[in-house]
Formats: C-alpha cells, structure tokens, sequence
C-alpha cells in the first residue's frame, strides 16, 4: 500500500493501524509505503477520487460521481 506522506510517517502508521484494529479490519498488506503526492501522480488521481467520495458520502450527494 502506498498512502500520501502528510506529516510524520511514523504516526501515520501508528493510527493506521490503531484505526484497522479498532474496526476488526485484517490487513494483509505486506509493505506499507509513504510517499509524496506531488511527485507521484497515481497518489495525487487517488487522492481527488477518494476525497470526491467522502465529499458526496458527507452530503449525500449521490449526483457527483455519476
């Protein structure tokens, strides 16, 4: 997995993985990589993808992403 480096890797991961066990969420990853979205334009596509979700799952706006 590779997640967009905000901040401190180190506490990213920590609350990753906190959040994954708090949901009973089984990870079977077996790297997790950090990198930065504006040299990696995969990361910055997902990134406009995963915020355009939550924006439509926090209004639901089910009309955005049609």
């Amino acid at each position: 997995m590779i997640l967009d480096e905000v901040g401190s890797a180190n506490i990213a991961l920590f609350k990753l993985k906190r959040t994954l066990k708090n949901h009973n969420v089984k990870h079977e990853f077996s790297r997790i990589f950090f990198r930065r979205s504006r040299s990696e334009d995969l990361i910055q596509a997902a990134d406009l993808v995963a915020g355009a979700i939550l924006r439509r799952d926090a209004k639901d706006d089910t009309k955005r992403l049609n």
